[in-house]
């Protein structure tokens, strides 16, 4: 297989260790949204329920929800969601996912250094 510039790119992007980092996270975050939604359609025809019939049940739009199980992009509100699992008899439980400790947040900047920083960098 041919090499693409995109290729060359995105290889020499990747040797920086901070932004491989930040790659892997955005992409299993994506890969993590995939897999539900996926989840979602297979359930949906395990329970025999057209989209057609789930838009209507849900009383979501047969539109909203063709979009939502079909197009890869597809990002639900959470409201969504438990429309549409309510509707097929199911609800959403969370569980810890394996190997994986909780993301620390950002520390959070004082609006007064926030001021201090943006005149230090414009003077």
């Amino acid at each position: 297989m041919d090499r693409t510039a995109f290729d060359d790119f995105f290889d020499e992007q990747m040797a920086d260790p901070a932004r491989a980092e930040a790659y892997r996270e955005a992409r299993a975050e994506i890969d993590t949204y995939d897999r539900f939604m996926r989840a979602m359609n297979t359930l949906r025809e395990s329970r025999g329920v057209s989209k057609a019939t789930l838009a209507s049940m849900s009383g979501l739009p047969a539109q909203s929800i063709r979009k939502l199980l079909t197009d890869k992009k597809a990002n639900p509100t959470i409201a969504t969601v438990f429309k549409m699992l309510s509707t097929m008899g199911f609800g959403l439980q969370l569980v810890p996912l394996k190997g994986t400790r909780p993301r620390r947040p950002a520390p959070r900047q004082a609006p007064a250094q926030k001021r201090r920083q943006a005149r230090a960098a414009a003077g």
